[in-house]
């Protein structure tokens, strides 16, 4: 290597060529330094050249950063399943169905689970089936919550959402209460809090959990929502006490439990998928802590109704376009004669309690209070009456509807609401688009508020079936107002 650079420091190129023959002869040296290295170190160069191609791929891939024991936020809808029936008496399509969903259920209703289902989406509620130290060996995977219960009390959270679970065999030890109290007013309180027990709790401790701001508890078949937070009161809640309400149902398969940014959807299911309860709970803003809910017409409560006919009096007013093309923007002003004016005399019309509808068609007969004949007729008209003390105190308004195929409501005479019906004029024979039945539907109204007046109110509605020999009929209501605490 020396003699090398000797020889080339006295070496003198001819002028114009010099400067590119001692580059080619720095190229060549270079060129076998190289070619030396490589054969000499030929593994560990196709080891690092492998590296290097490796890295470069999973760059261009924009490959995730977060690792799989990380934690990563839940998505913004999800879903929470409390089972109420034993999942081995449950169909394989509602299991794949519930595959992404949260099972919470009692130990007597998750025996049999299917393995498809992974055991970190299944938490039990313990209900003496087996010892607490077995109930401890069986769910390993349960985080650790009050000393000395073997897991059998705990919390965890999804999102927006803390679940609870209770030992009802203790529910009277004060260690799990102290520790409910504590977990319930942390720092990073959730939106919602929900709680489980397989077991009765007296008013005392229903007054507990009022403080601790628990929204909603599950007891088996019943569900309990603290009173400022349902949605929708119909005449199946009752008081247990004067800061909750309870629903109680039959044969319930499950309840669904919904997130979805400010709301908590509640609904319970029968074993063929119809909503048996349904209720939407709203996060505790300070906005929405001032709001309180009053209903004017309830679920399950008594209506005026009649069958479709020629006799029925409807009104077309001048204005109104047949087609539907161009609807009124005008207030429309009905006769006293009109079916849909609040002071039209109806005392020749049945009265009954909802859901109305016919007892033949299989998908809505377990709901039905009151049966009308299906077949005679292609629609049903219902009316019923309440009073608003003053309309201006009033910030929102709510319609709530059951029905099999159709509906069109109206306020005081004037249409508010329509669903599975074209736009335009309706008469007793018109029929409504094709449609599964609907259960509870909630329509945002508060654009109508301006049609309700002091005193007297009447709310019509009319439902039409798809064909005029449809078996399918269903029907029932209710009309919530928000006003605003001072």
């Amino acid at each position: 290597m020396k003699s090398f650079l000797i020889r080339l420091k006295t070496f003198k190129p001819a002028v114009g060529s010099g400067i590119k023959y001692m580059k080619n002869i720095h190229i060549s040296f270079l060129n076998s330094e190289v070619s030396r290295i490589l054969s000499r170190y030929r593994l560990l160069s196709s080891t690092l050249l492998l590296a290097g191609l490796m890295c470069l791929t999973l760059w261009a891939s924009n490959f995730s950063n977060v690792g799989a024991g990380e934690y990563q936020e839940p998505p913004a809808n999800y879903r929470v399943t409390f089972v109420n029936q034993s999942l081995d008496s449950i169909s394989d399509q509602w299991i794949d169905e519930h595959r992404q969903a949260i099972l919470i259920g009692r130990i007597e209703m998750l025996d049999e689970m299917p393995s498809s289902i992974s055991k970190t989406m299944v938490y039990p509620i313990y209900d003496q089936t087996i010892s607490e130290p077995e109930f401890n060996e069986r769910y390993p995977l349960l985080p650790d919550s009050v000393s000395g219960f073997y897991k059998t009390a705990y919390s965890t959270d999804f999102g927006d959402i803390r679940l609870f679970v209770l030992n009802g065999s203790k529910l009277t030890d004060q260690r799990q209460w102290e520790w409910l109290e504590q977990e319930s007013q942390k720092n990073n309180k959730k939106k919602f809090q929900l709680l489980f027990v397989d077991g009765n709790l007296n008013s005392s401790m229903w007054e507990r959990l009022r403080k601790m701001e628990i929204d909603a508890v599950f007891m088996k078949d019943q569900l309990n929502v603290r009173s400022n937070r349902l949605e929708a009161a119909s005449i199946d809640w009752d008081d247990r006490t004067s800061d909750w309400r309870r629903w109680k149902g039959n044969d319930i398969l499950s309840f669904e439990i919904m997130a979805s940014e400010d709301d908590l959807t509640i609904q319970a299911e029968s074993p063929t998928g119809a909503i048996m309860q349904k209720v939407v709970i709203h996060h505790l803003s300070d906005q929405h802590q001032m709001k309180r809910d009053q209903p004017f017409a309830t679920y399950g409560s008594v209506w005026q109704y009649r069958l479709g006919d020629e006799s029925i009096p409807i009104t077309v007013p001048s204005n109104i376009d047949l087609t539907g093309e161009h609807p009124i923007t005008e207030r429309v002003n009905l006769p006293v004669s009109d079916w849909r004016h609040q002071k039209y005399i109806a005392d020749h019309w049945k009265t009954g309690r909802a859901p109305i509808g016919s007892k033949d068609a299989p998908t809505v007969k377990e709901f039905i209070q009151t049966p009308i004949p299906a077949g005679r007729t292609s629609s049903v008209y219902f009316r019923q009456s309440f009073t608003v003390t003053d309309p201006k105190q009033l910030q929102g308004l709510r319609l709530h509807v059951t029905f099999a195929d159709g509906f069109v409501a109206y306020l005081n005479g004037e249409e508010i609401e329509r669903d599975g019906i074209k736009p335009g004029l309706t008469t007793p024979e018109t029929l409504a688009v094709t449609n599964e039945p609907t259960f509870q539907k909630e329509y945002r109204i508060t654009s109508q508020l301006n049609k309700l007046v002091p005193g007297t109110n009447t709310l019509t509605i009319e439902v039409h079936k798809s064909h005029p020999h449809a078996k399918e009929l269903i029907f029932d209501a209710t009309l919530i107002a928000e006003t605003i605490e001072k």
